[in-house]
């Protein structure tokens, strides 16, 4: 599925968030969004995912309302969007089974997804009971279950340990590759943005604008790593 933001702008009071925002992700690609704290990252993230409407412009997802499509999401409250009842197989289940009901077979299920993600020890757990970085893995793990072709991560990263991180990576590329998932992630890290995407996209400051769009060749990792640090410092004064 296409991802088609066209020139979106939207306020909250008197402050504008974001100005004419334009970015198309393809079917296929992962495109990561960088900027400073507070310039409209999550803002952008909520109008693609449904939840809020832009002031002016639009966006599609393979010329349908982001509502119709119902991607997959990790939120940036990871653990206040679990079930506090369930428990990790249980939160994990519960999106498997909503996703097989209506039609969806993810390359993942349940025991499969805490087996990649090397959640397996916690599977009976609770959410209370569970570090930062575990109840993470575990909001990875049901966005994933849930199958959608369209996954929206909100610095899915925020709370990983180096280890956590190389296995969330390896199990998002593994998804993209059998899903031909489109996924659209924020994110503070310009190595984790340069490893995984196709596209790296800056923002600007309040009024969010994209100042950069790079595309990432394979390859090339370290000359990209470079240039994109090299922006976010030229941003940042």
């Amino acid at each position: 599925m296409t991802i088609i933001i066209e020139n979106i702008s939207k306020s909250f009071s008197t402050r504008q968030v974001l100005s004419k925002v334009t970015l198309t992700v393809n079917r296929g690609e992962i495109v990561t969004i960088m900027g400073e704290n507070g310039c409209g990252k999550t803002t952008l993230f909520n109008i693609v995912a449904g939840l809020l409407e832009p002031d002016e412009g639009s966006v599609s997802i393979n010329g349908q309302n982001p509502r119709e499509v119902f991607p997959s999401i990790v939120f940036q409250d990871y653990r206040e969007s679990l079930f506090p009842w369930l428990t990790v197989r249980q939160n994990i289940e519960f999106a498997y089974t909503k996703s097989v009901k209506s039609g969806k077979r993810p390359p993942f299920e349940t025991e499969g997804l805490i087996e990649a993600l090397g959640i397996k020890d916690l599977a009976d757990r609770y959410p209370h009971e569970l570090s930062g970085g575990e109840a993470q893995l575990v909001g990875i793990a049901r966005a994933l279950a849930f199958g959608s072709e369209v996954v929206l991560l909100d610095e899915p990263s925020s709370s990983l340990s180096f280890d956590m991180e190389q296995r969330f990576h390896e199990v998002l590329l593994k998804y993209r590759e059998k899903m031909q998932a489109t996924v659209l992630l924020i994110s503070h890290d310009p190595r984790e943005a340069v490893h995984i995407s196709n596209k790296v996209v800056v923002l600007s400051k309040n009024p969010a604008r994209v100042i950069r769009c790079l595309d990432i060749k394979p390859g090339y990792y370290n000359e990209f790593l470079n240039e994109l640090i090299r922006l976010l410092r030229w941003r940042c004064q």
